[in-house]
């Protein structure tokens, strides 16, 4: 399948029967308006891949709650940089009448999220390519990035951060940010309010957009819902139904998750528990990827 196939692919076996009965109706492949024509769509080969020249600058920390930086900021040179947001530890109730069981989760320790999902200059950054299909802003949530991508990312992230460990985050640290203490899905209310906090198929017009430009989540993350479905750490596989304490997923699988929806899915593959999984090495122009770190040392 080519990176710019916007089609939806065999992953979406991987849903929840309930969520794909209710999704049936949704189109997945919104059409570009006239008024509001889709952001060019481009095929990297790998002869545009250049190795990264980025140096290791020091993270700096732009504020502090307590003991521990509130937020820090992660310089990526030539003036790009990545801002985390520290995820307080807590319970919540995990997964929804489309994602069962429905089970108590905590989440023991800290850690930090990005505030917005990894975009194109980012990734340039540290990485010196851009692999993504939609070109023009820099900062347009970077896609076309497999799992394996990610991995390569993140480990290079650490040599420039070395204070951090860097991660995707698991399905369990996802949804606790992504709800930010709040046990609300996306119900008929929060769909008619979805418009200010999501790009999805109703006002996308088939591209991603810059990330930001949307309302932020309680605790102060954006593009949670829609833009682009993100990488997490896990092995996609049946949920416990006991309560568990920090979980990672199944020990093994062939598919990895995925979170948040996209700017070409409908309003029920953006709550808080919807789930959607990938094949590692699949590359879609709708998958990108928030990062997650471990508290400072």
């Amino acid at each position: 399948m080519s990176r710019t196939d916007t089609s939806v692919p065999r992953f979406l076996a991987c849903i929840s029967a309930l969520i794909a009965t209710t999704a049936s109706s949704c189109n997945r492949q919104p059409a570009p308006t006239a008024s509001a024509p889709a952001s060019p769509v481009r095929t990297r080969t790998a002869s545009e891949r250049h190795p990264a020249t980025t140096t290791a600058p020091s993270p700096t920390i732009v504020a502090v709650d307590g003991d521990r930086p509130h937020t820090v900021t992660i310089d990526l040179g030539s003036g790009v940089t990545l801002p985390l947001v520290l995820i307080p530890a807590g319970a919540f109730t995990m997964g929804d009448e489309g994602a069962l069981p429905v089970h108590a989760v905590t989440i023991s320790k800290p850690f930090y999220l990005g505030r917005y999902e990894v975009t194109r200059e980012q990734w340039q950054a540290v990485l010196g390519d851009d692999p993504s299909d939609f070109v023009g802003e820099a900062n347009l949530p970077v896609e076309s990035v497999s799992w394996h991508d990610c991995q390569a990312f993140l480990q290079k992230l650490h040599q420039l951060a070395p204070l951090y460990e860097f991660a995707l985050p698991t399905e369990a640290q996802w949804e606790h940010a992504c709800r930010a203490g709040s046990p609300q899905q996306f119900d008929v209310e929060l769909e008619r309010r979805m418009p200010d906090s999501a790009w999805y198929e109703v006002n996308a017009r088939g591209t991603t957009h810059p990330v930001g430009l949307k309302q932020p989540n309680a605790w102060g993350l954006y593009d949670m819902h829609g833009n682009v479905w993100e990488w997490c750490a896990d092995f996609f596989g049946d949920y416990p139904a006991d309560p568990c304490v920090d979980p990672s997923g199944p020990p093994s699988g062939e598919h990895r998750a995925l979170r948040g929806g996209s700017w070409n899915f409908c309003a029920t593959f953006c709550r808080a528990a919807a789930r959607n999984c990938a094949r590692p090495d699949e590359r879609y122009n709708y998958i990108g990827l928030r990062v997650a770190a471990g508290t400072r040392k």
